[in-house]
Parts: C-alpha cells; sequence; structure tokens
C-alpha cells in the first residue's frame, strides 16, 4: 500500500499545502536556520504589495469622490489629495515594518 505524498511518514509536517509544498524535504526536516529566512522572505516580499495597495486605495478613493459623489466638480483635486494619502500610509507601512523587533 503505497501512502500519497501528504501522509506519507518520510515528509515533514508543514502547515500549509499549496505552493510551497516544493519546501518539504523527504526525510529531513527544514533547518532552523533556513525556516527563519523563508519568514524573512514572506515577510519582506509583502512590502511591494502593501505599498502599492494603499496608493491605489488612496487614488481609488479619490477618483469615488471626485466622480460619483461630486460628479466631477472637484475632479482632480480629490484624487491628487488622497493619492498623496495613499502614498503617506504605503511609506508609513514601510516604517512600521523598518521598526519590528521580531527582524
Amino acid at each position: 500500500m503505497t501512502l500519497s505524498p501528504l501522509h506519507d511518514t518520510k515528509w515533514i509536517d508543514f502547515p500549509f499545502y499549496g505552493p510551497l509544498d516544493f519546501l518539504r524535504f523527504s526525510g529531513e526536516k527544514m533547518s532552523n536556520s533556513r525556516k527563519e529566512m523563508m519568514k524573512l522572505l514572506g515577510d519582506f516580499s509583502t512590502v511591494g504589495l502593501t505599498l502599492a495597495a494603499a496608493i491605489f486605495v488612496g487614488v481609488g478613493i479619490g477618483y469615488l469622490l471626485d466622480h460619483k459623489v461630486f460628479n466631477g466638480k472637484t475632479a482632480p483635486w480629490l484624487t491628487l489629495i488622497f493619492l498623496g494619502f495613499g502614498i503617506a500610509a504605503g511609506f508609513k507601512n514601510l516604517y512600521m515594518l523598518t521598526k519590528r523587533k521580531d527582524l
């Protein structure tokens, strides 16, 4: 009887089954330094996404206020103001990431 890789006792128990399945090694456990490296990689790979998301949310809110709430009377001013808020929020998130104690 052959077990699937998810049920085979040779595979390490990894709580995430998905795109990171290739990180599981047959018969070996990941070393602590490798686990720490993967955690840091995951933390730092979100920096660009959060910066871009904050900017897009700011522009989206400004655009909706300009064109849907005020019917274009304030265009492009609210879009530009909320673009600035989005950029500020993105850099605040970046600053908070650099001040984290667990990195």
